[in-house]
């Protein structure tokens, strides 16, 4: 009988391995919970119902407010106060989005200000802004609608800003705004998905087969440490037209000398199943391995996990009582798409009928806002605008959501279209037909995004 114990006594390598495992899970942040569930289809799970069109106006607790909605009101066009700021007055504007540099032949998307039903949006005061920042360093993390929005801010406030006390440098994936008299930074990380993905190059992103890492914030997250205010975006990388591709994290970096320590005898008579299926995930996680295990999810289920990666994130680096921390809804587009193989590209129609535009339309040639109170566009998912109330409902991290999502739906005159610099020469049959290459994603500076950053400004100042 003691021999039988003996056997069946857990090896003390088992614990040490255990422990670390479970060490490490805690201090990298990553969610493990997956290894020691089984496999699932990972099917879309069912959603309940909101009304068509009033999904944008739900708001999680904390973000109700006793007083005026801002998020909710109208476009009203404004001579007087419109543009905040010139084009040419601002050379951190990338050439994609110098709509006027590239021959927009008018600027009638730029005289419209946002004007919220029962209240005012305070003036977006750029001197009380930098006081705000001073001392501080403001990241903008995400896609290339959240650079348009941090080029936005930063045309906002380097006018104040003495020639020889400012900077930009870019490194890599970070590109950093310095104002110097105030010990301050804006800066800007590209994260399309938040987590590690196979797009994360921040020139050459265009992959033919997206895939996204499960349980990696920190492979991004630990440039965003030591950051003051923060402003997520995430959404347009995860509209594929199919599936998300989701790939296994791996730890084998972290426990390798642990493993390589253990006895071979244990290893090979170990019956232990879930030590065995810890061990087979360790092997895999890098998109260059030959064999990956990869999973599919539905868009929903992928972003939920992005979401609750994102807030886990947040809760073990950033010290609520001394952080901001802000979530931008989706940027919605005016135009169709299509999937050749698996890369989302603008189709040759658009989607001016939904607006009451003449059929096979997009963006190209509107100048002027939808006025239509409850249009929602098709491209922006009721389902995700779903998942990010139920997920930040759930949470107890303070975060405040800026959701832009309704009031750039009208916008539909306010997108760079064909007036910006175009990286590869158009075809013939490009140039006869504008609409084929109008780019209906990304916005004109300056334009709607400075709307955002004046709603930023209300929240960060007011809230």
């Amino acid at each position: 009988m003691h021999e039988i114990a003996k056997m069946m006594k857990p090896p003390s390598y088992l614990f040490t391995l255990l422990a670390f495992i479970l060490f490490a899970s805690i201090f990298y942040g990553h969610d493990f919970s997956f290894i020691f569930r089984p496999h699932s289809n990972h099917e879309t799970q069912t959603l309940f119902s909101s009304p068509e069109g009033n999904m944008y106006k739900r708001e999680t607790k904390r973000e109700e407010e006793e007083g005026c909605d801002v998020f909710n009101g109208r476009w009203v066009r404004d001579e007087l106060t419109r543009p905040l700021y010139e084009e040419a007055e601002c050379p951190y504007i990338q050439p994609q989005l110098t709509c006027q540099e590239h021959g927009r032949p008018e600027k009638e998307y730029q005289r419209w200000r946002w004007q919220p039903h029962g209240c005012d949006l305070p003036i977006f005061n750029a001197s009380l802004m930098l006081e705000k920042l001073r001392g501080k360093r403001m990241m903008f993390i995400g896609d290339s609608l959240n650079r348009g929005q941090y080029v936005s801010l930063v045309c906002l406030l380097h006018q104040l800003i003495p020639e020889h006390a400012k900077s930009m440098e870019s490194f890599d994936s970070l590109t950093v705004f310095t104002a110097k008299e105030y010990n301050a930074t804006i800066e800007f990380y590209w994260a399309p998905f938040l987590l590690e993905s196979n797009s994360d190059n921040a020139v050459i992103h265009r992959v033919s087969d997206r895939i996204v890492k499960k349980g990696s914030i920190n492979t991004h997250g630990r440039h965003w440490k030591g950051a003051d205010i923060v402003v997520f975006n995430t959404y347009l990388w995860w509209i594929t037209g199919s599936k998300m591709k989701i790939l296994y994290v791996s730890l084998l970096y972290f426990i390798q000398p642990i493993i390589y320590f253990l006895p071979h005898s244990f290893l090979c008579q170990c019956h232990c199943k879930t030590l065995a299926k810890v061990l087979q995930f360790f092997r895999h996680g890098s998109f260059d391995d030959e064999v990956k295990e990869i999973i599919e999810m539905s868009t929903e289920e992928a972003y939920r996990m992005a979401l609750k990666s994102m807030l886990r994130w947040v809760r073990l680096n950033m010290d609520s009582n001394k952080t901001r921390v802000f979530f931008t809804s989706m940027s919605p587009s005016h135009a169709k798409y299509k999937l050749w193989g698996t890369i989302l590209l603008m189709y040759i129609y658009g989607r001016s009928i939904e607006w009451g535009g003449e059929p096979g339309g997009n963006c190209y040639n509107e100048t002027t806002p939808i006025d239509d109170s409850a249009y929602w566009g098709s491209d922006c998912k009721q389902s995700i605008m779903q998942v990010i109330g139920e997920v930040f409902r759930k949470s107890e991290v303070p975060i405040t959501f800026l959701n832009i999502t309704q009031l750039s739906n009208y916008r539909k005159d306010a997108h760079t279209s064909i007036y910006k610099k175009q990286w590869n020469s158009l075809t013939r049959e490009q140039l006869a037909n504008p609409v084929s290459y109008a780019d209906c994603v990304h916005w004109c500076l300056p334009g709607l995004p400075d709307t955002w950053n004046e709603l930023l400004f209300a929240k960060f100042l007011y809230s």
